[in-house]
């Protein structure tokens, strides 16, 4: 919204100047050069002002930043006891995911004896080796 107002002012102060200058061609010299001089000034303020509130902008972005500085951060010890605490929990994650593959596996096993059973009181070798999957870890 700033940048608008400050573009619409430029253009009415440039389009003033042209005028004052027009004034001065037809012979209005004395009111032409003062609407010049004095727009010429409003439009140097309005540059100077932009400037400024650019700049204050910008101390304040490096105030802020400073006080990020200060601010007080976690010590060595307390960032490494994080880091375990991290690695606690994602090996208890992968941990899961294995059991879980591996009561998965097992409960195939059971559905394949339960069907071959189901099948007929013949069909279930019982002299076939019964494959246990690798244990999780």
């Amino acid at each position: 919204m700033e940048k608008k107002l400050v573009r619409v002012l430029w253009m009415l102060v440039a389009l003033l100047i042209v005028g004052g200058l027009i004034m001065i061609i037809l012979g209005l010299k004395e009111l032409g050069a003062l609407l010049t001089i004095g727009l010429v000034f409003f439009a140097g303020g309005i540059l100077v002002g932009s400037w400024l509130k650019h700049l204050d902008h910008r101390l304040e972005e490096i105030e802020e930043l400073r006080d990020q500085l200060k601010r007080r951060r976690h010590t060595y010890a307390t960032a490494d006891g994080l880091d375990d605490a991290q690695a606690v929990i994602v090996e208890m994650l992968l941990r899961q995911k294995l059991e879980a593959e591996y009561a998965a596996a097992r409960l195939a096993q059971l559905s394949e004896i339960v069907g071959l059973v189901q099948k007929g009181p013949q069909k279930y070798d019982g002299e076939r080796p019964n494959h246990r999957p690798t244990p999780p870890g």
